[in-house]
């Protein structure tokens, strides 16, 4: 069923008091469910929405809600609460409301950047080639994020029965992050850039050892190419694919740790008692066969869609909507950004929700309440309105 539902962080929804902020979207611009975002990395947010205070959003990451320490128990990680949070759970009121309500609840999980963990358990930390350590993504791979990541998906679960959890960060093998400040993060190309992403921590290199993976050849292949392109001031030419082809032994290493990371999805669908969704960046591996293997386990892709909407085969949501379309048993959402100048004209924000719905997206998820300003609602409330009439929903 084709639905509209809107991202919103819990702070957004709670100054402005959670019934009424829910009465709004549901009975006035007609959203058939709420994302609402359950842990992140550091985030800074210039808030729209009249009389928002602060009107900058600062935190250090972390989760926003307040975990049942049961469900940890098999992972030396610990839930690092948000400072914003402090005693209170706007999560539990908000699943209530939507529950009451008939609301679709969803909530959107990063798995690489949660708050302070990569600083508190440095051992978690994703690596390059070269062995340095990032100090913002943690690795899916080690048993203590995996089980970690298990914990949250059961607890969100458990206790707040939402519809569907969205996992960010899964859509790729590897994140490394260690260029993400670095001001010559592109002059690698991308072919370099994704290299040094790929991931050399403990965990994926002992992982591959055990799947008779020369882990230590894979690293030394990896950090000669690199070597070269920042020595000499070339890109890297060609994708990451093309380099795997060109090394049979990066390409085993890569190829294992791929197959890891489907099994990490598959566990946290077993761990999940509602649907997985996966989330589609503009950075997703694109390779077909990969993510419809890794999505085997979740019933919707999310795919992150330019504004304005193209078909190019090189947007996220070209790329998701085609390899959804070879399976049957997974469908294929839209994501666009609210506060674009689409959203600040009601006839084009219609055009657009138009432009999706004839491409056959099940669902559009608008990011986000806390971006929107008056004008933005309004373009969001006609364009929803075309939307329920273009696939009568009523």
């Amino acid at each position: 069923m084709f639905s509209v539902q809107i991202i919103a962080y819990p702070w957004d929804l709670e100054d402005e008091g959670i019934e009424h902020v829910l009465d709004v979207l549901q009975g006035e611009i007609g959203v058939q469910g709420i994302s609402v975002v359950a842990a992140s990395g550091p985030l800074c947010e210039l808030r729209a929405r009249p009389d928002a205070s602060p009107r900058i959003f600062r935190s250090r990451g972390g989760i926003f809600f307040q975990p049942d320490d049961s469900h940890y128990a098999n992972t030396r990680i610990k839930p690092i609460l948000s400072r914003w949070l402090k005693t209170r759970n706007p999560i539990a009121t908000i699943a209530a409301a939507c529950h009451k309500r008939d609301m679709k609840l969803r909530f959107i999980l990063p798995t690489r950047r949660i708050g302070r963990v990569a600083d508190r358990f440095p051992v978690t930390v994703a690596k390059s080639a070269f062995g340095d350590a990032s100090d913002l993504c943690i690795c899916p791979i080690n048993l203590d994020v995996e089980a970690f990541l298990q914990g949250l998906v059961t607890d969100l679960c458990q206790n707040y029965a939402p519809d569907s959890i969205e996992l960010y960060g899964m859509d790729r093998a590897f994140e490394t992050g260690v260029l993400a400040t670095s001001a010559d993060r592109y002059a690698l190309g991308p072919g370099g850039e994704a290299l040094y992403s790929v991931c050399f921590c403990e965990s994926c290199r002992q992982s591959a050892t055990r799947d008779g993976v020369d882990a230590e050849a894979a690293a030394r292949s990896a950090g000669a190419t690199l070597s070269r392109a920042i020595e000499s001031g070339r890109v890297v030419e060609g994708s990451l694919e093309d380099l795997l082809g060109a090394d049979r032994v990066l390409d085993a290493y890569v190829a294992t740790l791929r197959d890891r990371h489907i099994e990490v999805v598959g566990r946290l669908s077993d761990a999940a008692s509602c649907d997985l969704v996966l989330h589609v960046s503009a950075a997703a591996d694109r390779n077909a066969k990969w993510l419809s293997r890794v999505s085997s386990g979740c019933a919707r892709l999310n795919a992150e869609a330019d504004i304005p909407l193209s078909e190019s085969p090189d947007d996220a949501l070209t790329f998701a909507h085609d390899v959804a379309g070879r399976r049957d048993d997974l469908h294929c959402e839209a994501q666009i950004p609210a506060r674009e100048a689409t959203f600040g004209d009601p006839p084009l924000a219609v055009q657009a929700m138009k432009l999706l719905v004839d491409r056959g997206v099940g669902g559009v998820n608008l990011d986000h309440y806390g971006v929107m300003g008056q004008v933005e609602l309004a373009s969001a409330k006609q364009a929803v309105r075309y939307a329920r009439r273009a696939a009568n929903i009523g």
